[in-house]
């Protein structure tokens, strides 16, 4: 089941223009904390990161029916004078309602079909047990990363890691705040994290991740437990997320229902490059 915008199904349609608002949201507030790159047109919005990350792209695009092709190119146009890969998200009110064979046609990778699942926070249930072992707490002082490594970022040794931490530390000391990072100690070590960003009445959930040698032990449990209380104590009444195909057998036992899934197009820096030989030898040739 792929959400596109010939889905006619009205709760459908609204639980995936929440997951698109809340994910186009984040992503703004990380270009913007992150020293990144943010430009709001009214077709679409682009956000790009000083470094290779997941963040550099364009959510849910619209496009004009005509002249798509060359609008496409301009974004891309973009990205390239910025240095940066490209992820178009898209989703039920990306327009025109082909453009995800438009974008194959451009030489964009499909690069995955991920399922989005959504849960109504009122329903879900809290009747999990946790080990008490596990403790899960909300990060306040990202200075403790240089004293233990991230669950996902492992040892922040590099610029790069450096940076996704100071621009993590950046939205945490915004007001209102909007984005909690969650970590996941199992006797002590972190071995789990998760990220809630909130926006108009949704809790965005995303890099949910227990370390592999760690799973089956209720971390992933806690962390959602977590997650999802807090988020309704704070006013959210939708939580939103991708999830992985494992996901997806994990998530519905907390009241999560697969909505449907989000192709992503990938526009690579190689692929940039060998688009700009081309288009120079075709110059040359005129």
């Amino acid at each position: 089941m792929t959400i596109a915008s010939t889905c006619t199904d009205p709760e459908l349609i609204r639980l995936a223009e929440i997951y698109e608002m809340n994910l186009r949201a984040y992503t703004v507030a990380m270009a913007e904390e992150g020293d990144g790159y943010v430009q709001r047109d009214n077709d679409a919005t682009m956000t790009a990161f000083p470094y290779t990350y997941w963040i550099n792209g364009v959510v849910s695009p619209l496009l004009p029916v005509e002249g798509t092709r060359a609008r496409l190119d301009e974004i891309l146009g973009v990205f390239r004078r910025l240095g940066r890969e490209v992820w178009f998200t898209v989703g039920p009110s990306s327009e025109p309602t082909d453009i995800a064979r438009i974008l194959k046609a451009r030489g964009l990778r499909n690069y995955h079909n991920r399922p989005f699942m959504a849960c109504r926070l009122a329903d879900h249930p809290t009747e999990y047990p946790i080990p008490a072992e596990i403790t899960v707490h909300t990060v306040d002082d990202y200075g403790l990363f240089s004293l233990r490594p991230h669950p996902i970022l492992k040892r922040i040794t590099t610029a790069r890691k450096r940076h996704i931490i100071s621009t993590f530390s950046r939205l945490m000391q915004k007001r209102p705040r909007k984005h909690w990072m969650f970590i996941a100690d199992w006797a002590g070590t972190p071995v789990g994290t998760a990220i809630v960003y909130l926006h108009r009445g949704s809790a965005g959930i995303y890099d949910v991740e227990v370390l592999e040698e760690c799973r089956g032990q209720g971390i992933g449990t806690a962390l959602l437990q977590s997650v999802c209380a807090f988020s309704r104590d704070q006013g959210a009444e939708t939580a939103v997320l991708a999830a992985s195909e494992q996901g997806t057998r994990f998530y519905p036992r907390f009241g999560f229902q697969l909505v449907g899934r989000y192709p992503t197009y990938y526009y690579s820096i190689a692929k940039q490059k060998a688009d700009a030989a081309r288009e120079s030898a075709e110059i040359g040739r005129e």
